[in-house]
């Protein structure tokens, strides 16, 4: 299954008003080439054309970027390691993994 596919059914339910595969796209983008906070992938980005993030502010980065790291409630701390609970990102993980 593919990222974009696995994060609409992952995160139907919280009816995100933008693009949030495209923000966290950009985000870990500019993670990896020009390494700097959120703020910075939004000034970085107008160098490049990247499809897809025309419109999205820094508000909706911090707010992709964000629910990555929710952590899950007790019940989905199961399978959690000794570093660290288990957040929205390991699901995301796990899913494209299987």
């Amino acid at each position: 299954m593919r990222i974009r596919a696995v994060l609409a059914r992952l995160l139907r339910k919280r009816k995100f008003e933008f693009d949030v595969e495209r923000a966290i796209f950009l985000t870990v983008l500019h993670r990896l080439f020009s390494p700097g906070s959120d703020r910075a992938a939004e000034y970085w980005r107008h160098g490049y054309r990247i499809w897809g993030v025309e419109a999205l502010d820094l508000h909706r980065l911090y707010r992709a970027m964000a629910q990555l790291g929710e952590e899950f409630g007790a019940a989905g701390q199961v399978d959690a390691s000794r570093f660290g609970p288990r957040t929205q990102k390991d699901r995301i993980e796990e899913e494209l993994f299987a």
